[in-house]
């Protein structure tokens, strides 16, 4: 009775770790895309700038 309990708070803590982790994980992945983005943007701007000098 009690090994059954032990295994299931011993995946619940792994899950919740693994939750934990993707969850950084993805905080990290929308910032870069965030950063990406003003990049694109600018990139973008200087083109078109750069396209009417010419």
């Amino acid at each position: 009775m009690i090994l059954p309990k032990i295994y299931i708070k011993n995946e619940i803590y792994y899950t919740s770790r693994e939750i934990s982790k993707l969850s950084s994980e993805y905080s990290i992945l929308q910032e870069e895309n965030r950063f990406l983005k003003q990049k694109v943007e600018y990139i973008k701007f200087k083109n078109q700038v750069l396209d009417t000098v010419f």
